[in-house]
């Protein structure tokens, strides 16, 4: 079982809860079109080398995330040879000299014309890490609704250790106020955690569900709003509020639970004006937590480590939902059970080849807190449905065959 949370430059003195996790995104290294990383915040300091050392002795993965936020930049840099080949040669240097555990895949604003070369690209890095490190997993970060079908599910499943689903930011800054990750369809609409999964499964396959990570927000937004009314109107755009920031204001205990939501809000007036604020408390979570893993997923995260205090309000009611879901003898986080050994690349790969085939205090700013930009009228996800094999120069055999394998026995 995994439990991932993303640890952001800007809270790099938070205080991290080692015993509730699996593995630590150092957030982040950028890429630009070219393949050259750039922002390393840090990575292969000192500093980063000792958090990697309290990681490993807690029993802590540290993977090293890369970032690109810009569909332009992603077609140069996954569509061209040269600038794919240039990218992985810096990552594995990159992972070499952080000694890393893994790499985490941050590419939005994905275009659909790079949607095979991004599976090239994992092949690529899986092959160049097994000759340098094959005990690295490979990771991505994975939207909520793929609204232009971009993501190609199943091949992406099939070629990484696990996919991270950011389930947030299902009602952005600039809309209407609502629930940042609804369990289940609503008033608000029925995109919501559980219509991803089921997106996920409908394009990925069943098989699907134990390469899949629930990403789970601890930070909400407040609106201010034309009244009490909910669903409300927005009088301007939501802002980010974290965990850690309504610990005292509005305080835990004014907060209404909707259980339909699977979420918390707060409705208050101040200055004449009536605001909305929804965001996710320990409780929530550890519902949202509960369903994941009943519905066979391969574990839970978090964006972002520091938002949530380290507040054993937070935390346990989520220790108590794993406990529920999995029973004492599956093993949580922290505890070492001799049970809950990650597969390495090279294993990935041999699974690919013969039986396993995965068949058919907030920012000032809203960077990167909570990148978004999706179109307000989603369209129907199409994130397994890839017409070619995507080529690539570095692959072992076996990986190329697994994959030709998976695509050859979907349905189409």
């Amino acid at each position: 079982m995994i439990s991932y949370g993303y640890l952001p430059y800007w809270e790099f003195d938070a205080e991290i809860p080692w015993s509730e996790l699996t593995h630590l995104g150092y957030f982040s290294v950028g890429v630009d079109g070219t393949g050259e990383l750039i922002n390393d915040h840090g990575w292969g300091s000192d500093a980063q080398l000792q958090l990697v050392e309290e990681a490993h002795s807690h029993g802590v993965r540290v993977d090293l995330v890369i970032t690109l936020f810009n569909a332009n930049q992603l077609a140069s840099l996954l569509n061209n040879e040269s600038h794919r080949d240039h990218f992985v040669a810096n990552l594995v240097d990159a992972v070499v000299t952080g000694n890393a555990d893994g790499v985490n895949l941050d590419f939005e604003l994905l275009p659909v014309q790079a949607r095979s070369s991004l599976v090239s690209l994992v092949l690529e890095l899986g092959a160049a890490l097994e000759e340098v490190a094959p005990e690295t997993q490979i990771s991505l970060a994975m939207p909520a609704v793929d609204w232009d079908g971009a993501y190609d599910y199943d091949l992406l499943s099939a070629s990484s250790d696990f996919l991270f689903i950011m389930c947030y930011g299902y009602h952005w800054g600039g809309g209407p106020p609502g629930p940042n990750a609804p369990l289940h369809g609503s008033v608000f609409g029925d995109y919501s955690i559980e219509w991803t999964i089921n997106d996920y499964i409908e394009w990925g396959g069943d098989g699907i569900t134990d390469r899949l990570v629930i990403g789970l927000p601890s930070y909400g937004r407040r609106w201010p709003t034309t009244g009490p009314e909910i669903p409300g109107t927005a009088l301007e755009n939501g802002v980010v509020r974290t965990y850690r920031q309504v610990l005292d204001w509005p305080g835990l205990s004014s907060f209404t639970f909707d259980p339909e939501l699977g979420e918390f809000y707060y409705v208050d007036q101040s200055d004449g004006t009536w605001h909305q604020l929804f965001i996710d408390l320990g409780e929530s979570t550890a519902t949202k937590v509960e369903y994941a893993l009943g519905r066979g997923l391969r574990g839970y995260g978090f964006w972002a480590l520091g938002y949530d205090a380290n507040d054993p309000a937070y935390w346990s009611p989520i220790r108590d939902a794993v406990h529920t879901a999995l029973g004492f003898s599956t093993g949580l986080p922290g505890e070492d059970t001799g049970s809950q050994v990650e597969p390495s690349q090279a294993d990935v790969y041999e699974s690919l080849s013969t039986d396993t085939v995965v068949s058919n205090d907030e920012l000032d700013t809203d960077s990167m807190a909570d990148i978004e930009g999706a179109p307000m009228t989603p369209r129907s996800s199409s994130g397994g449905c890839s017409a070619g094999i995507p080529v690539t120069g570095f692959a072992p055999l076996s990986g190329i065959l697994g994959v030709l394998a998976l695509v050859l026995r979907r349905k189409w």
